[in-house]
This record gives structure tokens, C-alpha cells and sequence, in this order.
């Protein structure tokens, strides 16, 4: 970069063909050999509203999911098989991309009697390792009709107005959500979570209230 013009200089090619600059970040530090690729792909997701992804994870068969929260509308938010759960100003979304980058799915979730308070903070793939091709997420939402089917032994009911935490199980092919709970008391949160070893769920987050 030279007063602000960015210029390059490449080796010899075919001028018959297209001249592609490959731009992404520098090599990994450390002295090694600059064996670092750049970008693979990018994509924008979302719609007419702001849009942010706060979590995302890789399952064994390298497809790509993504979670968050979106304003847009759902005519401008890219929903391809999955499900539309609410209807909300501001909602939790996940978001399936498979092994070559290709959009799958999309579902919008939380509650549709409280306007704003619905994020996806964290997300979790399961791998075909343990019985079950799921996907969990977590996060934060607000309301007293959260699409929930909880199985026995999850928790627990909503009981106040304002922000909750949540778990919800999707199926990692279609999208469809297969449960979820409340977690936590009157402002709590789930900010992350993984599956150990064993196939067991680990949730981390904040609380105030009482915990199951």
C-alpha cells in the first residue's frame, strides 16, 4: 500500500485468462512457512435488519452452522426448510450451511409476547460419535410462549417477565426443533456450550435465580 493505492506484484501467467487474486490473512505467525490459506468463501446472512452471529461450530461431516439474532423480517431472512417459530422485533436464529458452502436451513426462534431479548449465544453440533443427529443451541430469551415440547426432566417452566435463558435440540438435517427448556431464574443466559466425550450437554452462562 502506497498512499493509499494498493497495488501487486505477481509471477509470470496466461494472459488468455482470468488474473485471480486469492485475499485473506496474512500467514500464521511463528516463524513457520507461510502454508496459511486465505478465504475460502464468504457470505452475508440475514435480511433487511441488523443481523449478528455469535457462535458457530463444525460437525465430522464439515457442515457449518451458525447462530444468533436477527431484526429483519422474515420475507428478507433466508429461510429455506427449516421453521418460522415466532413473531418477533428481535429473534434467535440458526442457520445450517453444508460441507460446499451451499445455504440448507434457517429457523427464527423465541417468544412472540416479548419484543426484543431473543439471542442465540451458543451452539453446539453433535456428531454421529453418539446416538442422535442433533444440534444444540442456547441463549437468551423473553416471554411465556416459547415453542417448547421439553422432555421429562428438563426445566423448567417461565415464570416471570424478562430475560431467561434457554436450550433448544434441532435436528442438524432439516432444521426442526425438537425441544427446548427455560434455564436459569429472572436474567440468565446461556453464552456457551459443547458435548463432552461421553455425549453429555455442558452449559455455561450467567444466573440470577434458581438453577435446576
Amino acid at each position: 500500500v502506497t498512499n493509499g493505492v494498493v497495488s501487486f506484484q505477481y509471477s509470470a501467467y496466461n494472459p488468455s485468462l482470468p488474473l485471480v487474486f486469492q485475499v485473506g490473512p496474512p500467514p500464521a505467525l511463528g516463524g513457520g512457512p507461510a502454508e496459511t490459506p486465505g478465504v475460502c468463501w464468504a457470505a452475508y446472512l440475514g435480511g433487511d435488519g441488523e443481523d449478528q452471529v455469535y457462535a458457530s461450530d463444525v460437525d465430522a461431516q464439515d457442515n457449518y452452522y451458525v447462530s444468533g439474532e436477527t431484526y429483519s423480517q422474515d420475507v428478507n431472512f433466508p429461510v429455506e426448510i427449516g421453521q418460522v417459530t415466532i413473531q418477533a422485533t428481535r429473534r434467535a436464529f440458526a442457520t445450517k450451511f453444508n460441507s460446499d458452502d451451499g445455504l440448507v436451513w434457517s429457523d427464527l426462534y423465541g417468544c412472540s409476547t416479548w419484543p426484543t431479548d431473543q439471542v442465540g449465544y451458543a451452539l453446539t453440533a453433535k456428531t454421529n460419535d453418539f446416538p442422535g443427529d442433533v444440534l444444540f443451541m442456547g441463549g437468551i430469551v423473553s416471554g411465556n410462549d416459547l415453542y417448547h415440547a421439553a422432555p421429562d426432566g428438563a426445566w423448567h417452566d417461565y415464570e416471570e417477565d424478562g430475560p431467561c435463558g434457554f436450550v433448544a435440540e434441532l435436528d442438524k438435517g432439516t432444521g426442526q426443533i425438537y425441544w427446548s427448556t427455560y434455564f436459569g431464574g429472572y436474567g440468565s443466559a446461556v453464552y456457551n456450550m459443547d458435548i463432552d466425550k461421553y455425549g453429555r450437554l455442558l452449559l455455561a452462562g450467567s444466573n440470577s435465580g434458581d438453577l435446576p
